[in-house]
């Protein structure tokens, strides 16, 4: 199979997460704005037309994140990067788990807010957590970093599902 190369990739993505919608479409994320713990920029790739369209996740910013398909169709995104990270990536993980919900507009997607993964101290952020969809259908949810500030980082060691 030959390699297809995308001519109209936006030149502000870039792609640290990526995942297929049982559309068919690809919802990618990288870097969210610095000091603000509530917004990612986001984009979903129609596979079909090679389009791009931008839907950012405003309820909260999903880079850093870990994300598991779940059987009817959504994609839960759990953890992310807090406003206080710093330009040295110094920082904390975000203690919020979203939703990416498929649909029928044009872009196919949305983003919904789900819930706090716990109160608001450091130690229940998640950067980069494992996030898994287990045979009953729960989501397992387990490590990622708290906080890193050099040379040190703490691990998230509480199990959630």
């Amino acid at each position: 199979m030959p390699w297809q190369h995308v001519s109209n990739w936006p030149p502000e993505l870039i792609a640290i997460h990526a995942v297929q919608l049982y559309n068919g479409k690809v919802v990618m994320w990288g870097l969210g704005e610095r000091g603000r713990d509530r917004f990612c920029k986001a984009w979903i790739l129609d596979l079909l037309s090679w389009q791009f369209t931008q839907v950012n996740c405003t309820v909260n910013n999903v880079f850093c994140a870990g994300h598991a398909m779940m059987t009817d169709g959504r994609v839960l995104v759990a953890g992310g990067t807090d406003a206080q990270q710093r330009d040295d990536g110094e920082g904390w993980g975000t203690r919020y788990a979203t939703v990416l919900v498929p649909d029928a507009t044009p872009a196919g997607a949305h983003w919904e807010e789900v819930r706090s993964m716990g109160p608001t101290v450091p130690e229940y952020g998640r950067w980069y957590p494992t996030v898994t969809l287990l045979a009953d259908e729960r989501v397992l949810v387990v490590t990622g970093t708290q906080k890193y500030v050099r040379p040190r980082r703490t691990y998230n060691k509480k199990v959630q599902l």
